[in-house]
């Protein structure tokens, strides 16, 4: 009796271990790895430097997208009118 439980429970273990396989194998054939999950947070924070340039460069690649005209370089200034100057001043007169 106790030979015939001891049985059934093995071929049991057998059958969830056989199903164990087929799912892991169903698992790495969809693109999963079998059993390993990715890590999340391994990044390293940007800094306000990187965050300033990203900005600026998605801001210029916007731009050229959107055919607004030359895009100025970073670091530098499009010549412009300013009202304080002392050409804006002789232009006004």
């Amino acid at each position: 009796m106790v030979s015939t439980a001891i049985e059934v429970i093995k071929r049991e273990i057998d059958r969830k271990q056989a199903e164990i396989n087929a799912l892991q194998a169903a698992l790495e054939a969809m693109g999963g790895a079998g059993g390993s999950t990715a890590r999340k947070g391994t990044r390293r924070p940007r800094t306000a430097a990187e965050k300033l340039a990203l900005s600026k460069a998605m801001k210029a690649a916007w731009r050229r997208r959107k055919g607004e005209g030359k895009v100025q370089e970073q670091g530098k200034k499009q010549g412009g009118k300013k009202s304080g100057t002392k050409q804006a001043a002789r232009q006004a007169s």
